[in-house]
């Protein structure tokens, strides 16, 4: 049912997040559009991805599934997240309690809002989920094909995002550990080589994988291909993009995974990581749990801005934490378990609900991105520039604030990216007052942004919700301005 709904949306769905249309331009670079660059803090997993879409969009004759493209993409990576949780969740728990908990993490706002688009968050959860879930298989039963297989997952998630580079961190020390505590002298036994050997092959393919996507990422979008120097450039304009944009603290966190998960699994969750070591052993447990409080504590300290779905790779350990001690107290007392598994689940049911409801107002349906690019091909030439004034357009249902601390969560902000991937057409920032004179004697429009709003942080201190933006082109010798509704304001008409 939840993923029922997420292909309805995918299939009608009108607006388009800034970084998937970030991700599509990337994908332009990857194939060899030199009109197009790669943002250089992007990872280059989803970029990869990206490529069907970029290869359906014809900017001068755009249909309604070219469009639908990027949408279908992030649709059938989210199933995939959401079945990779199950795997995960089905290693330590029982069939319905483990299906229970891929239900909670498929309802929670974050997953149910993002799931049809194209972005990275997403898809790091389910490679997160997937390679826990390889690495209990190879604690379990071993051998060197399923270290391989281990490395290769985990290569993989670092190229979907960075900032999972806890995660080699966390399952290398876990496997340490393990080493450590099984090189004690036993007679006749040597198990250490056998782990060894496994890290070793387990760390090479993870290495080659990420390393692989990452020097072919720099191969086909810059003239020198990969350096040691551009790369530690790009993290570190990656790390000056997640400063804090205001008061933000990083016990935000804590707060957006209870909006996220429901209370009750972020109560249950210290508790279960107790459990679950005594349910399956250190050795399984210990790889998830430093995963889980590695990518919390990196969260806290390098990344200030605080937004809920920064924090999806941590979802299907933290509801594996909470369900172990209710899975167990349900079959210790049979009578509790339909009361435990509501208690769990209803909170998650309820915020889905609710975001589901949000996420069918008439906004997402009305396809101003698109309108906008009619204009543009309309009035420009492809040899013409868009130029741009103010800030982004900023796109929003009326009522945007879901997570109080999470300042982009509804917003839809058309910008450079945007007009570049649908278009084609180069775009230009520029004053408003040059632009406009400019386009009176050039092969060109001008869009006018807002001035003084661009996120949740603005309309909570008292800036009310754009209602309009203009379009500035000429038409029959003359320099028209036409404004056009942001879908902010249901009872604003162009």
């Amino acid at each position: 049912m939840v993923a029922t709904w997420w292909l309805v949306r995918a299939l009608t769905i009108q607006v388009r997040y800034y970084d998937s249309y970030d991700y599509l331009n990337d994908a332009r670079a990857l194939l060899g559009d030199h009109a197009a660059s790669f943002f250089g803090v992007h990872s280059p997993l989803i970029p990869i991805l990206g490529i069907p879409s970029a290869l359906a969009w014809d900017p001068e004759n755009p249909s309604r599934w070219a469009w639908m493209v990027p949408h279908l993409t992030g649709f059938l990576l989210a199933v995939a997240a959401l079945w990779a949780c199950h795997q995960f969740l089905a290693r330590f728990l029982r069939p319905r309690w483990a299906l229970l908990g891929t239900a909670v993490i498929g309802l929670s706002p974050v997953v149910a809002h993002y799931a049809p688009h194209l972005l990275t968050d997403i898809p790091a959860m389910g490679l997160t989920a997937y390679a826990l879930a390889r690495y209990d298989r190879h604690v379990v039963e071993g051998g060197a094909t399923s270290a391989l297989g281990l490395g290769a997952v985990v290569g993989l998630a670092v190229a979907a995002k960075y900032s999972l580079a806890v995660l080699p961190v966390a399952l290398g020390t876990a496997g340490a550990i393990r080493l450590v505590s099984s090189a004690r002298p036993r007679p006749g036994r040597r198990p250490w080589v056998r782990l060894l050997r496994d890290d070793l092959l387990a760390a090479l393919a993870a290495a080659l994988t990420f390393g692989g996507l990452l020097v072919l990422r720099y191969q086909l979008t810059t003239e020198t291909g990969f350096t040691r120097a551009d790369f530690a450039e790009d993290l570190r304009v990656a790390q000056e993009m997640v400063e804090p944009l205001g008061d933000e603290h990083p016990v935000d966190f804590l707060y957006l995974l209870a909006r996220s998960l429901g209370p009750a699994v972020l109560v249950l969750a210290p508790l279960g990581a107790v459990a679950l070591v005594r349910k399956v052993g250190w050795a399984r447990a210990l790889g998830p749990l430093l995963l889980a409080v590695g990518f919390v504590v990196s969260m806290g300290l390098k990344v200030g801005m605080t937004q809920a779905r920064y924090l999806l790779p941590t979802f299907p350990v933290l509801v594996l934490a909470a369900l172990v001690p209710a899975a167990h107290l349900a079959r210790r007392f049979p009578r509790t378990s339909l009361a435990l598994a509501t208690a769990i689940a209803l909170p998650v049911l309820g915020l889905g609900l609710a975001q589901g409801a949000r996420d069918a107002d008439a906004f997402y349906w009305r396809p101003i991105q698109r309108r906008v690019a009619e204009r543009i091909r309309t009035h420009v030439s492809p040899e013409g520039r868009v130029y741009w004034a103010n800030h982004f357009v900023s796109m929003t249902p009326p009522e945007p604030v879901v997570f109080p601390r999470d300042e982009y969560f509804s917003f839809f902000h058309l910008g450079h990216p945007g007009i570049g991937f649908l278009t084609r057409r180069a775009v230009v920032g520029s004053h408003e007052r040059r632009a406009r004179t400019r386009v009176a004697s050039e092969d060109a429009l001008l869009v006018v942004g807002a001035r003084r709003f661009h996120h949740a942080g603005n309309l909570q201190a008292g800036t009310p919700l754009p209602c309009f933006f203009s379009l500035v082109y000429r038409e029959g010798g003359e320099v028209r301005e036409e404004r056009l509704p942001t879908g902010s304001c249901p009872t604003a008409a162009p």
